[in-house]
């Protein structure tokens, strides 16, 4: 979240108040009920969800949920107008290991925020089996001669270095993983590898199957 908040409630238990520039996450694996009230922060509410894809064999694990409020979240200063928030996996600048607080996704997986003034640079090390994408917020970046503009996102070919520009005041997330090339097939809220599994998920979740 960027700004405001959700209040989290599920079948688990749990009770999560997610504030400002904080971050959750929720693994459904073989079943989840919840659900998510939003609380605005001056009259605005901006954030992002991201869906990370199990692999087959971690599909029908427990579910699982953590908060982490925005003072446990790994920021670092890379000049006077650049900031790195690391929320998800490593991230490596200058030689320096950056680990955020989230790390037992189910799949490797790097998810970072970077905020910079127009003409600062972020230069940072990738591991080249991770797919890696930059989705531009806010302002507009340059790499390798393209410009991304706030709403785009940018696919990166594998590759261990990682150069971006800032051409305007800008804040864009860095998402990065480990491919585990299986089918998706979704259906509503349900997640599977084949429409076969999504219908005996639907029919699990109506006998009662899935959550417990």
């Amino acid at each position: 979240m960027l700004q405001g908040h959700f209040q989290h409630k599920d079948h688990m238990g749990n009770i999560g108040e997610l504030r400002d520039s904080g971050a959750q996450w929720m693994s459904a694996g073989r079943g989840v009920i919840h659900s998510e009230m939003p609380v605005m922060t001056d009259g605005n509410l901006h954030g992002f969800q991201i869906w990370i894809n199990l692999p087959a064999t971690k599909k029908m694990q427990p579910a699982q949920y953590h908060d982490f409020q925005p003072e446990v979240i790994t920021e670092k200063s890379l000049a006077e107008n650049s900031l790195v928030r690391v929320i998800s996996g490593d991230l490596t600048i200058k030689g320096e290991t950056l680990t955020g607080p989230l790390q037992k996704t189910g799949v490797p997986t790097t998810v970072a925020d970077w905020r910079a003034a127009k003409g600062e640079l972020f230069n940072s090390c990738l591991n080249p089996d991770f797919q890696a994408m930059l989705y531009v917020y806010q302002g507009a970046i340059e790499i390798e001669g393209v410009t991304a503009q706030a709403g785009q996102l940018a696919i990166l070919e594998s590759g261990e270095g990682l150069s971006i520009k800032a051409a305007e005041d800008t804040g864009v997330l860095l998402l990065s993983g480990l491919p585990i090339d299986e089918p998706v097939v979704h259906y509503g809220p349900f997640v599977m590898n084949s429409m076969e599994e999504i219908e005996q998920a639907i029919s699990d979740y109506q006998q009662g199957k899935l959550v417990g």
